[in-house]
């Protein structure tokens, strides 16, 4: 397998993680009346108070028992895949 399709492969796979991961926290936070979806789409990407506070005072039982979402490994999926497809575009040259 070529570096640059294990790039965007483990990148695409990090990303599809995250946002299950996501979705997992926040649809209990949602079903909480924490907060709403569109107050809930920013936290994919950064973890503001908000976001903190919404998580810490839902205490539904949540899938798993995962109760804190973490934006690095959505960041990280997104680096993975951008550098997978830059490198696949430089070799094409």
């Amino acid at each position: 397998m070529r570096l640059t399709t294990g790039l965007q492969l483990a990148g695409l796979l990090a990303f599809l993680v995250a946002v299950a991961w996501w979705a997992v926290v926040y649809t209990k936070v949602v079903d909480g009346n924490y907060m709403s979806y569109a107050e809930a789409a920013p936290c994919a990407l950064m973890t503001s108070d908000r976001c903190s506070l919404a998580q810490a005072l839902c205490t539904s039982g949540h899938t798993f028992g995962i109760r804190r979402y973490s934006a690095v490994l959505l960041w990280t999926g997104i680096g993975l895949l951008a550098l997978g497809l830059v490198s696949d575009g430089l070799k094409r040259r």
